[in-house]
């Protein structure tokens, strides 16, 4: 199994890139089914996550191969809608693949979805929207198999803007008869660029990046495409923090300033008390040099986008360790995401947890290195900036969780000067 040996503290030098953000690159992955073709994902970031996607779909008939352009994809000789059970408990993004299954075959049998145990996610929002296309759901304790013999067109409205649901629903709505007026939808950069890859492909969906979408279903789409998605504003954001939180003078490339702008405001704001903290951005990229006393950039509140994202929660909570005054984080999206502060204790920290809000108070000289378990994807990320603030050395094991959405984690941490180096395996044996 495994595991990062990290050394702190340390300090950052150098340039990075970002790599395609995971959550466009999953549902576009998921939705190369409607193709029936050749789907080129360039600059397709090797994660755990893609790989366990990848499988599915090779399970089923699909083809994958890897290039230096990227992932290639072909769905052209799919012979099964029995998606493998193993395989598909791994991965909660596995149904995503419950849309465009169910519109192209009109049937798919999945299991109930994997994934981190972050708090409650139920899958009611999508099942009562395919059910109002047309959809038949049978479940029993196991899985679901969902059939349509017709999708239909209909006025959908989600009681929460789940992501996962919203794009589910657009990917079984592409091909359904009429037209579908999905109302209230996630609007998240990598929804917005689920829609942007399909109306490339040929499907015709209006009102993108609104709470308000409408598909008009098409026969078919193209049959081969290259695509690149957005950048990763989540490991974007996990970058830019860590550059705050240690002394640097680092770039990272490849970023879309619009989905991370009120971070960087937050950061700018504090070169009032700190003139060491610089940061200049650019039309795809940044500069931040960060030098001297460091300050808690605030209070923050999760929230669905444009709000402060819930996948940062963890990483602004390690930043809070390390810098003067109190970090309050208040979690509205997922219930559980607290379990890596019991991973921060290790450490010395010093936090308060009431309801889902929790306060840490730095600044803390006596964090310090100490055996951790990742308890999640980006709680993992969390004891990875933790540790590289903390003195002395830190062993954190389960870094596969972290390897399930952050790309050549440890050796792009490596290239600005990090001590952090993978030991006891490599991940795919994780």
């Amino acid at each position: 199994m495994c595991k990062y040996l990290v050394s702190g503290p340390s300090t950052l030098y150098g340039e990075v890139k970002i790599s395609p953000a995971k959550n466009s690159v999953l549902t576009i992955i998921c939705a190369s089914i409607l193709l029936a073709g050749e789907v080129l994902i360039k600059d397709c970031p090797d994660i755990l996550d893609v790989r366990v996607m990848c499988e599915i779909l090779k399970s089923i008939g699909a083809t994958t191969l890897w290039t230096k352009e990227g992932l290639t994809v072909n769905t052209k000789n799919i012979f099964t809608t029995i998606l493998p059970k193993q395989k598909t408990a791994k991965i909660r993004a596995s149904f995503f693949m419950v849309g465009p299954m169910l519109a192209r075959f009109k049937t798919v049998t999945v299991s109930k979805p994997g994934g981190c145990k972050i708090g409650e996610r139920p899958l009611d929002i999508h099942l009562d929207g395919l059910k109002k296309l047309g959809a038949s759901i049978k479940e029993n304790e196991e899985e679901y198999l969902i059939t349509a013999n017709l999708l239909k067109g209909a006025k959908i409205t989600l009681r929460y803007p789940s992501v996962g649901a919203t794009e589910n629903l657009i990917l079984a709505s592409v091909f359904a008869k009429g037209e579908t007026n999905l109302i209230n939808v996630a609007k998240e950069p990598e929804v917005v660029d689920l829609c942007n890859y399909l109306n490339a492909c040929g499907a015709k969906i209006k009102g993108i990046g609104s709470q308000n979408l409408t598909i008009l279903g098409v026969e078919s789409l193209c049959k081969s495409i290259s695509y690149t998605p957005i950048p990763d504003r989540i490991e974007t954001g996990t970058f830019l923090l860590l550059s705050y939180l240690l002394d640097s003078n680092v770039q990272i490339t490849n970023i879309n300033l619009q989905n991370i702008y009120d971070l960087t405001k937050k950061i700018n704001n504090i070169t009032c008390k700190n003139s060491g903290i610089y940061v200049k951005i650019y039309s795809d990229k940044l500069y931040i040099r960060s030098k001297g006393e460091k300050y808690s950039l605030g209070d923050f509140t999760t929230s669905p986008y444009p709000g402060f994202a819930t996948d940062l929660h963890p990483i602004m909570s390690a930043v809070g360790l390390g810098v003067r005054g109190q970090t309050k984080i208040t979690e509205t999206v997922f219930d559980s995401r607290f379990m890596y502060l019991k991973e921060f204790a290790k450490m010395g920290a010093k936090f308060s947890l009431n309801g889902n809000t929790v306060t840490i108070f730095g600044k803390g000289e006596n964090i310090h290195g100490a055996h951790l378990v990742c308890p999640d994807l980006r709680g993992g990320a969390s004891l990875v900036v933790a540790s590289l603030s903390a003195q002395g050395d830190s062993v954190i094991e389960k870094v596969a969780y972290i390897m399930r959405g952050y790309s050549q984690f440890d050796k792009k941490l490596q290239s600005l000067g990090a001590k952090i180096k993978l030991i006891d395996g490599d991940y795919i044996d994780d």
